[in-house]
């Protein structure tokens, strides 16, 4: 297996140039997952082989490599499950917290030209809530919902579909954050208090 130690603490640039040269397929752990899933400087992932000791059985694991979907927002996801959780997660954010160096620790991650399923190095940024939110409008991932004419309505149809669609994954605190909204306005979203009309597209 390619020896990643020597990588860490790189820059960003030097990580782009290792890709574009590189002939072989780095691997890295998954942030949180150590042990049990690692995904590639190839944007694939794999489960790692592993023996699992239970008071009645022993379970033993071959590793593979990982399917990835495409979920109702356009985004790759990936299955990663262990005895004690079970998620969906962002095949993007997981790439960039494995190559990509956040110093100043966004927590947002840009497809710079605005397509959603392309993962490569070079198409993804780490950046800030609002940075996130002004490249969406840029890129026209986002857009103001018709008949939405009044300046101070913060939320719009478009963004409550979003909303809406991640409300299984964050908690209202973060959502309210991403969306600079407070957290009473994700609760009426969520308790069906509010908009109740906007459906998410299947």
């Amino acid at each position: 297996m390619f020896d990643t130690a020597p990588l860490r603490g790189r820059s960003f640039n030097f990580m782009k140039d290792l890709f574009d040269i590189a002939p072989v397929e780095i691997w890295k752990d998954i942030q949180g997952w150590e042990g049990y899933y690692q995904i590639s400087t190839f944007i694939r992932i794999r489960s790692m082989p592993r023996i699992i000791i239970d008071s009645k059985h022993k379970r033993v694991f071959k590793g593979r490599i990982l399917k990835l979907i495409l979920d109702r927002r356009g985004y790759k996801r990936v299955q990663l499950h262990s005895q004690k959780k079970n998620i969906f997660a962002l095949v993007h954010r997981l790439f960039a917290q494995a190559f990509i160096p956040n110093p100043e620790n966004y927590p947002c991650i840009n497809h710079i030209n605005g397509i959603k399923t392309d993962n490569r190095l070079e198409n993804l940024e780490w950046c800030t809530y609002k940075q996130n939110t002004i490249h969406a409008y840029k890129t026209g991932l986002l857009s103001l919902g018709e008949g939405d004419k009044s300046r101070n309505k913060k939320l719009t149809e478009e963004i409550v579909k979003i909303i809406k669609s991640e409300l299984f994954l964050y908690k209202d605190k973060y959502l309210a954050t991403k969306y600079n909204v407070s957290r009473e306005a994700i609760s009426r979203i969520r308790h069906g208090r509010s908009w109740k009309s906007v459906k998410i597209p299947q």
